[in-house]
């Protein structure tokens, strides 16, 4: 008997060895054919387990941790405080006692987390999960992952309904990808024109306090459907300044808890990216409207030459085509979103706790970025299949962008030229000129997308509908 305590006493001795770790090492001592000895050891580890079933039966029901100064146990509190559901609680899973499945632990660490989550950013301080038998957290009671499970379905239960229910998710996200990644259309176009007029009034000569760029947003809500979203969700949208070296307003939302465990700090990044290149695209939109009215107008003037006409007929014809490619990358980005917010919708009303929603609407963001952003979709690639590097790289993206501000450039020549013609100015001849040059260059740029777009399709279904679109429109850059 001495001797089994003294080997008890060696295999506790590392200093690293303590609370779940300690259980597992007199757990090893406890398969031992003598039947003495491992009812002796049996003993000593019912005692050792004491305190590591008292910080789970504490941690299951109340989402407290005991005091744990030499961090024993194998639910730890990281003190950071960055994304509170993510970062604030993790599993040591060395320190997991033997007796306690894998499983079982993780998920006495999410009840744990919800119950905490539910009280501090949910501000629901109801009972949490009273256990009826304590024997439960007993040594050797088969009861433990039974109740463990009890509390793992009522407190995803009790989050998902805070969430859905209570703070409205859905409605929280509708908004985000109704008008920060302009999902809405009268709301987004209206929302461009009024950011692009005050930041040209802050970069002029009297400034702007950015009251302006509050104002516009304020106005293109109330003037769209987007006033239709719930008031809760709306009222987060917030006015940001994006110096650099074009001064410039952006769009962000106030992602308070508990819906930042969803829309996190990476989430709110993508969306502020993800707005700004959509925005790009709006723009575009906006001024080859802007274009077709100038040459409507300008083809109403008499007493234009030959040449002007002719100019004004071929510029016609080249923002016709423009707005074409413009249009159709539009419907398919449009039917992006609608496949997207689709599954998002399916994903979290299937959600059994809160990381499986975290996980939807991550999904959710990676489907945008690859379906309507033309991002590098983020999946494992065939080892027998070399990558694309111009894919990988995201140059689809990039070469889309250069067609579209090939286009915004061709239509900030229309304005000079048609405001030439009609004024009878001899400039109106080289800016002919440099119409058709600007009308190659889109031609040019439109080509080589196209061309990428086509080998995209070969692996992106999303890819092979668009260049599908293309090709049933036809003439897009020849």
């Amino acid at each position: 008997r001495l001797r089994l305590l003294a080997n008890a006493c060696d295999a506790c001795a590392p200093p690293d060895v303590k609370g779940g770790a300690l259980c597992a090492s007199l757990a090893r001592l406890a398969t031992h054919g003598d039947e003495r000895v491992a009812d002796l050891v049996e003993g000593l580890l019912a005692k050792t387990a004491a305190p590591v079933l008292a910080g789970i039966q504490r941690w299951v029901c109340s989402g407290r941790l005991s005091p744990d100064p030499a961090h024993e146990f194998f639910v730890q509190e990281t003190g950071e405080d960055g994304d509170f559901w993510a970062s604030r609680y993790e599993l040591n899973a060395r320190m997991v006692p033997t007796f306690i499945a894998p499983q079982v632990a993780e998920k006495i660490l999410i009840v744990g987390k919800t119950i905490t989550f539910l009280r501090r950013c949910c501000e629901d301080d109801r009972p949490a999960f009273a256990v009826p038998n304590d024997q439960a957290f007993t040594y050797g009671s088969h009861a433990l992952a039974s109740v463990v499970e009890e509390a793992y379905q009522r407190t995803n239960q009790r989050v998902l309904k805070a969430l859905n229910e209570d703070f409205r998710l859905l409605d929280h996200l509708k908004a985000l990808e109704s008008c920060v990644l302009l999902a809405q259309g009268d709301f987004a176009m209206q929302l461009v024109d009024g950011l692009d007029a005050a930041a040209a009034k802050r970069r002029g000569a009297f400034g702007s306090s950015g009251a302006d760029a509050v104002a516009a947003l304020d106005n293109a809500i109330k003037s769209s459907n987007a006033a239709r979203l719930h008031p809760s969700a709306v009222q987060r949208l917030k006015v940001v300044v994006q110096e650099g070296a074009d001064i410039s307003f952006g769009l962000d939302y106030d992602a308070t808890p508990p819906i930042d465990a969803i829309v996190d700090a990476d989430a709110r990044t993508f969306y502020a990216q993800s707005f700004h290149a959509l925005r790009a695209r709006r723009r575009v939109e906006a001024r080859l409207t802007d274009a077709w009215r100038s040459l409507a107008l300008a083809r109403r003037v008499r007493g234009l030459g030959t040449m002007e006409k002719r100019a004004l007929r071929k510029a016609a014809l080249a923002r016709n085509e423009m707005a074409t490619l413009s249009a159709t990358v539009s419907a398919h980005v449009a039917d992006a979103f609608a496949g997207a917010w689709k599954r998002l919708e399916e994903d979290v009303n299937a959600a059994q706790g809160l990381d499986e929603v975290r996980r939807a609407h991550r999904a959710y963001l990676d489907s945008i970025a690859s379906d309507a952003l033309f991002a590098p979709r983020n999946t494992v690639r065939d080892e027998d299949v070399p990558p694309d590097e111009d894919l990988a790289a995201g140059a689809l993206a990039t070469h889309l962008e250069a067609t579209l501000a090939a286009a915004q450039r061709f239509c900030a020549l229309v304005d000079a030229f048609v405001a030439d013609a009609v004024a009878g100015d001899a400039r109106a001849i080289t800016l002919a000129d440099r119409l058709d040059d600007s009308t190659q260059h889109f031609k040019a740029a439109a080509r080589r997308f196209t061309r990428l777009l086509k080998r995209a399709s070969e692996d992106e279904p999303e890819a092979t509908k668009l260049a599908f679109r293309l090709e049933v429109v036809g003439g897009v850059g020849e």
